[in-house]
């Protein structure tokens, strides 16, 4: 029994467990978290949807590039896409057609033949009035693009396209890195509420969640004690600052039921006091009352030997079917440029979750022999399960969308290391083949 078998048998014995089903359970192949890049896999081919804007960066267009594909088959080069200021995308397997927000409230249509159809969000705002788009390929019985928008979060019907009515998040604040439950079809959604845009200073975090089905949204009962668990972080200027303040990014476990959020560490939290703090959230566990939900199977966890990610444990994604995870820092001007990483997640629910192993690594030079700079938000990093081989990959752009670095997530968990959780960064990862480069430039 090869190994991608073994984990769609595990998968689905795992939501039978959970979900109380199973002869109508199909494995999702599209990312819990809202990230810039998206992955659509066709047979055995694995094609990248990278868009070229960002929160700070306005660049037109966005590109197309076949990351993976049978073996000795040819790769075919880069291809543009015409479209605006394209800042994440999402495919849907069962239609082909990949959903793209943009900025200035406009978003995009990619069909199979990637013909690309434009549409207005009906939002507007500045460059990340549209920011974040997730799939669900079966909401209230259609596959739907999920865009998170300044408003609240615009559900697309993709066949025929159709904008539904806005999901209102109440008072809280849209999360543009939202995670998403497809099998629950629930939003998840890290968020805080910036006072100060000068100083950046924030309040009220929350890891929202909401029922992308009927719309209700429930704010975490307790989240002022969750949030503030693990005390503050000592700043550089010798002050202290509470330590978990930026929920950031969500993420979803299809085979465990396990929700997660990273933290954005705070700017003058950096350095050796760089916070790597992840939520966990057992939502086997949770209850749902009016307006808020709870969960006892829950904690935030530090991750020690992670300081290299100088943002704090930002960018996630999990591929689907697998209980582990990349993580990727961010460009900001306060930092974030080599570090990525990898976790070993639980492998089942119940009790209070927590990760099994994690790893921090230095991602190496490009073929071009040019330093690693990390994407802007949204973050630049997605996964998924290899057709050829059942291994997951993580998926990492550069801030420049010049390379893409493809991940074997197994192996770096698997790679020696210089300390506890870290792997030198003098450590060749490119021989082995735990990171190998694809040219992801216009016409190669």
């Amino acid at each position: 029994m090869n190994r991608a078998f073994r984990v769609i048998l595990s998968a689905a014995a795992t939501l039978f467990f959970l979900y109380g089903y199973a002869s109508a359970v199909s494995i999702p192949t599209t990312s819990t978290t809202a990230n810039a890049p998206g992955v659509l896999i066709n047979g055995t081919t694995v094609s990248l949807y990278i868009p070229y804007a960002s929160d700070d960066s306005l660049r037109f267009r966005a590109a197309l590039k076949v990351i993976e594909a049978a073996p000795a088959a040819t790769i075919p080069k880069t291809v543009i896409l015409k479209a605006g200021y394209v800042n994440s995308c999402a495919p849907d397997p069962s239609t082909g057609i990949t959903i793209c927000s943009g900025d200035f409230g406009s978003s995009y249509a990619i069909g199979p033949a990637n013909n690309v159809t434009g549409f207005k969000s009906g939002v507007t705002g500045g460059d990340c009035a549209n920011c974040g788009v997730a799939i669900d390929s079966n909401l209230n019985g259609a596959p739907t693009a999920i865009i998170s928008t300044s408003q609240g979060y615009l559900p697309v019907a993709l066949s025929p396209l159709k904008l539904n009515p806005i999901i209102s998040t109440g008072s809280e604040v849209v999360s543009g890195q939202f995670g998403y439950d497809p099998i629950n079809h629930r939003i998840l959604s890290p968020n805080y509420v910036i006072t100060n845009l000068r100083t950046f200073a924030s309040e009220n975090p929350d890891y929202q969640v909401i029922d992308a089905t009927t719309g209700a949204a429930f704010a975490l009962s307790d989240a002022s004690d969750f949030f503030n668990a693990k005390g503050n972080c000592t700043t550089n200027s010798g002050g202290s600052t509470q330590r978990d303040a930026l929920p950031d990014s969500g993420a979803y476990d299809i085979v465990t039921g396990i929700a997660y959020g990273t933290f954005r560490s705070p700017s003058d939290c950096t350095g050796a006091n760089t916070v790597t703090d992840i939520a966990l959230f057992d939502m086997t566990q949770a209850t749902f009352g009016t307006g808020t939900w709870s969960d006892n199977g829950k904690q935030i966890q530090t991750l020690t030997d992670m300081g290299n990610l100088t943002n704090g444990l930002t960018g996630i994604a999990i591929p689907s079917g697998l209980s582990e995870a990349i993580v990727a820092d961010r460009h900001e001007r306060f930092g974030g440029t080599t570090g990525f990483g990898a976790l070993s997640l639980p492998t089942s629910a119940g009790g209070t979750p927590a990760l099994q192993d994690w790893v921090e690594a230095t991602m190496p030079k490009d073929p071009l022999k040019r330093a690693w700079s990390m994407s802007n938000e949204p973050n630049g990093l997605t996964a998924y399960v290899s057709p050829n081989n059942g291994k997951g990959y993580g998926v990492i752009v550069n801030r420049t969308r010049t390379f893409a670095a493809i991940v074997d997530i197994a192996a770096l968990l698997a790679e020696t290391r210089s300390s506890a959780h870290t792997i030198s960064g003098s450590t060749d990862l490119v021989t082995p083949g735990i990171v190998r480069f694809v040219d992801i430039r216009p016409n190669h």
